[in-house]
């Protein structure tokens, strides 16, 4: 936080006077005995980005239409998932033998010569 006053290891963050300041990043390299330093441009003004009241107005209800939506979906897989599961019983449970052999069975045994 810039100006905040506080020391942060041997740096003592020096806070800022109570009038507009401008602000801008800088970086200083050293290499091979030549010293370069750059500075981000400053700006002349203050950038507002904030957004108008009737695009947050817009933004909120999409996310309550999009929120009613999602819960709406949950509860609608729920209740047919519930549905389909109880009727699926139903026709298993009329026939308990599905998966059993009816009629005669010939067992098949190999003897290989050695």
């Amino acid at each position: 936080m810039v100006g905040d006053g506080k020391t942060y290891g041997a740096y003592h963050n020096k806070p800022l006077p109570n009038e507009p300041v401008q602000i801008a990043e800088g970086v200083v390299s050293n290499f091979g005995g030549e010293r370069r330093v750059a500075y981000s441009p400053i700006l002349p003004e203050m950038i507002d980005y904030g957004t108008s009241g009737s695009v947050d107005a817009i933004l909120k209800g999409a996310i309550v239409v999009c929120a009613f939506l999602l819960i709406g979906l949950a509860v609608a897989f729920y209740l047919l998932r519930r549905h389909f599961s109880k009727k699926r019983r139903l026709q298993m449970s009329s026939f308990p033998h599905e998966l059993s052999v009816h009629g005669p069975m010939i067992e098949v045994v190999s003897i290989s010569a050695f």
